[in-house]
């Protein structure tokens, strides 16, 4: 299928708010994939923005994946985007044509962080390791993309700051979709968060249980703003 006969519900996260940046990101993805379509100034696709809202990240999504679902056969693919992100307008071309069950694209940049150069990339997840989450440090990310010259790669699990999925795989799992389970308090992620395994890796091991496979796209890379985590206020 081309993308110009696409038929993509985007579903915007909007837990707990959306960030003016995120939003023009995504109006200009929306923007792109109705009118700049190459090769077609007049697309047939349906490519329609849903936003989704709950009380925790995990019901977001819930709620995105039941409305995508309800709409019969009229969407073959769900994109979630979260509420923080910047990304460029062909985003959603770019991971369409990877033709992939599940396919994300990668951060690499957080504006809002305190840490320096070998923070993990928490999009990637580059080992299981007795269930504990190993994710690559930048340097090693950065290599990585530089090594796959652009072209989507096999990973044990990544962020859904901007993930394309088909339909097929929410129609295989049992809802809830989407959880966040607890960890016992010994365990960490990338050694820095207690108590809870976040619920897109969480999506990410089961999707891998059933036999799905897990990839990154450097040719989607985005910019994590952070600015809910980190609580930085703007003068007037």
């Amino acid at each position: 299928m081309k993308f110009q006969d696409a038929r993509i519900l985007i579903g915007v996260l909007d837990y707990p708010f959306i960030e003016s940046e995120c939003v023009m990101s995504i109006l200009g993805m929306w923007e792109y994939s109705k009118w700049k379509c190459p090769g077609e100034h007049y697309p047939r696709n349906d490519v329609e923005l849903f936003l989704s809202n709950g009380t925790s990240p995990a019901r977001a999504h819930n709620t995105a994946i039941s409305v995508f679902l309800n709409h019969s056969n009229r969407y073959m693919y769900l994109l979630i985007v979260g509420h923080d992100h910047i990304f460029h307008p062909d985003a959603l071309r770019v991971l369409f044509e990877a033709d992939k069950d599940i396919v994300a694209g990668i951060s690499t940049i957080r504006l809002k962080s305190f840490e320096d150069i070998k923070t993990p990339v928490f999009s990637i997840v580059s080992d299981w390791k007795d269930g504990r989450v190993v994710t690559l440090t930048k340097q090693d990310c950065m290599k990585k993309i530089e090594n796959e010259k652009g072209q989507p790669f096999k990973v044990p699990g990544i962020g859904d700051g901007l993930m394309l999925v088909k339909r097929k795989v929410f129609e295989r799992m049992e809802p809830p979709w989407f959880q966040e389970p607890p960890l016992p308090e010994e365990e960490m992620v990338a050694g820095r968060f207690r108590g809870l395994l976040g619920c897109d890796i969480a999506f990410c091991r089961q999707a891998r249980e059933l036999g799905f496979e897990l990839w990154a796209h450097p040719g989607v890379p985005y910019i994590h703003i952070g600015r809910s985590y980190t609580s930085v206020n703007y003068p007037i």
